[in-house]
């Protein structure tokens, strides 16, 4: 075990040296050509909508450093219900001397980003190479002020792996009538409407998702799961201290799409000082139905963790930590189980202009299952460029180094190709 410790240590010292040393490279030449030493602003993940640039005339740069990757821009673009200000006249009394066809592209802006995976290679409990010419098609529509005050979201995709079938998304509706208090009604994940996108796996860079929003307890309740949800958030600014988001929501039981079953409750708070650092808290509480049996046991669970964000001259990293408890009251069982995840993922900017030329990121991802008997650690380390600021390639090799005594190791080469219009 502590030679399986040492050797994932190894690896990360390694990737991480490598990644330090893309951040200095591009300075350093910079200082060699007598050219200025300018570092790129950092960055901050969300899925895009490449139509809010042309709605409002901006270049993608201005929203996302690194496609589709929000910077702080994009973060409160978000935050104020997809608007550039708040109460501005937008929408349909904006373009009324617009051509038709312009006029409802400003009502209804609507973007698709298409996903190649050339290969898909894996090795370990489920060995497969996988050609994927397409992998993906997902098509957005949101928008913010159509009607005074709302902004609405809905996405549809089509995956390879259901045959292309259309099947909606993710659905939601906001009322932003102040900075500090808005209201959302959506069908999604709690955590995948935060700006921060920490907490989730809602428009991550890479192929592979993060760990620990995908485990869950007994009852199967992950942070990634959609479900019928109504949530409060809103910010706190103050100038030269930087400002407060917080939210919270209750959700239901995610095996009931209708919203009967059992209610989850999620709270957040994050502390932003507006300069590239953002640290905060949160806590996710219910419970979840399981039909599995004659008795319809109901399986209790409560996470919390902490999360940061750090930003600085094109370097980007940010973490989580979460403690999950899982109380099984069958009365066959009624046992409890506490399990602990985190993950440490950092990525950097090479610019060329307004062009993200070269982007290495590096994750690592730990997980505890069985209340703390097996450990599961993987490293991810990615490294991609963009033709255009909507359009990227990139090769991502995913590997776990430690498991339980017995389980085989399991190993994943992906290429994928995206563009955004």
């Amino acid at each position: 075990m502590k030679s399986k410790i040492k050797s994932a240590l190894k690896t990360a010292a390694l990737a991480g040296t490598v990644l330090f040393a893309s951040w200095l490279l591009q300075p350093v030449v910079q200082k060699i050509r007598h050219q200025c030493v300018i570092r790129p602003t950092g960055v901050s993940e969300v899925s895009a909508v490449p139509a809010f640039a042309r709605k409002y005339k901006l270049a993608c740069t201005e929203c996302h450093s690194a496609f589709p990757a929000l910077n702080e821009f994009g973060r409160e673009f978000k935050i104020l219900g997809y608007v550039r200000e708040p109460k501005s006249v937008e929408g349909a009394q904006e373009v009324k001397t617009e051509p038709w066809s312009q006029v409802l592209e400003q009502m209804f802006p609507w973007g698709a980003i298409v996903k190649a995976r050339p290969l898909d290679s894996r090795n370990g409990p489920t060995s497969r190479k996988k050609i994927r010419a397409l992998h993906e098609l997902e098509l957005f529509i949101a928008g913010g002020n159509i009607a005074k005050d709302f902004s609405y979201f809905t996405e549809i995709e089509m995956e390879d792996e259901t045959a292309f079938a259309p099947a909606v998304g993710e659905l939601q509706v906001g009322y932003h009538p102040f900075r500090f208090l808005n209201v959302l009604a959506a069908n999604r994940s709690f955590w995948a409407m935060d700006p921060y996108q920490t907490l989730s796996n809602m428009g991550i860079l890479t192929v592979n998702k993060r760990n620990f929003a995908t485990l869950g307890p007994v009852s199967g309740v992950t942070m990634d799961d959609m479900k019928q949800t109504m949530a409060l958030y809103g910010e706190a600014l103050k100038e030269g201290v930087g400002s407060v988001y917080y939210s919270m929501g209750v959700s239901a039981d995610k095996s009931d799409d209708e919203g009967e079953g059992p209610k989850d409750f999620s709270v957040r708070l994050a502390l932003d000082s507006l300069k590239g650092v953002a640290i905060g808290g949160f806590g996710d509480f219910g419970e979840q139905e399981w039909v599995g049996d004659t008795k319809n046991t109901k399986y209790r669970y409560a996470r919390a963790g902490v999360d940061a964000l750090v930003e600085l001259a094109g370097l980007n990293f940010r973490t989580a930590f979460v403690t999950l408890f899982d109380r099984d009251n069958s009365v066959a069982v009624n046992r409890d189980q506490h399990n602990r995840a985190a993950y440490l993922e950092g990525f950097y900017t090479v610019m060329k202009g307004d062009l993200p030329i070269f982007v290495p990121l590096l994750r690592y991802d730990w997980h505890e299952t069985t209340n703390k008997t097996k450990t599961i650690a993987a490293v991810t380390a990615q490294v991609g460029t963009y033709f255009r600021p909507n359009a990227r390639v990139y090769t991502e090799y995913r590997s776990e180094v430690n498991t339980p005594p017995g389980d085989p190791k399991d190993a994943r080469w992906t290429l994928q190709a995206e563009v955004g219009f």
